[in-house]
């Protein structure tokens, strides 16, 4: 069994990477102008940064099962497409509700994918996962320094004001969400599977090899 270019793989893992911030950090610049326009209260407009953080927490729970299940690369399409499509309507948000909703997709979205890449680097690297695990954690960082940096001028200069300042970084996402395919079908052509992180493993009681090896070695 072969493995994918270990170029591919780094590269998937930084375009993956550098879009599971901006969706959050983002809000930040932007929040003052969605408060105006949504007549949002302090209580419901701080909604819109501890959502994301919560659910990101809660959802990292059950990754690594629906992984197993399901497999790794199937649950992690399924949750960049989820950010990318939560990111892009946010932006058309008619109202509060719709605008709370999206960015709770925003938070499920992050806390799978971000799992399960941690997971594969891993699995993939496992002679280097310090150092991929550190390109991975600079990753995270340019694109949450972009976003910071380059949301408010947007939302300044765009006619649709904060809209395109938030739905804009759903390009990055689904950048990510093109290198991942083409890294699944790079591994698919390889016959390269890199196991989902967390595999579980039963108890061998009920394998008739290890209860025979068992009793062989047994004193007498």
């Amino acid at each position: 069994m072969r493995q994918v270019s270990t170029g591919l793989a780094i590269g998937a893992i930084f375009a993956v990477a550098i879009g599971l911030r901006p969706s959050i950090v983002s809000v930040g610049p932007i929040l003052p102008a969605i408060i105006g326009e949504f007549r949002l209260s302090h209580t419901t407009a701080s909604l819109m940064t501890s959502i994301p953080d919560l659910l990101m927490g809660l959802f990292a729970l059950p990754t690594p099962w629906l992984a197993r299940r399901f497999g790794r690369d199937p649950v992690l399409l399924v949750a960049l497409l989820l950010l990318g499509l939560a990111t892009l309507g946010r932006a058309f948000a008619p109202n509060a509700a719709a605008l709370l909703g999206t960015t709770a997709g925003v938070g499920i979205g992050v806390a799978g994918a971000g799992a399960l890449v941690a997971g594969f680097i891993k699995a993939r690297f496992p002679d280097r996962a310090a150092l991929v695990m550190g390109l991975y954690a600079t990753s995270l960082s340019i694109g949450s320094t972009i976003a910071a940096a380059a949301t408010g001028p947007i939302a300044e200069r765009a006619a649709s004001g904060w809209r395109l300042a938030s739905g804009i970084w759903s390009a990055i996402v689904f950048i990510g969400f093109i290198g991942w395919i083409a890294l699944t079908m790079a591994e698919r052509r390889h016959h390269a599977v890199v196991p989902a992180a967390g595999m579980a493993h039963g108890l061998p009681f009920r394998d008739p090899k290890a209860r025979g090896s068992s009793l062989c070695s047994s004193p007498a």
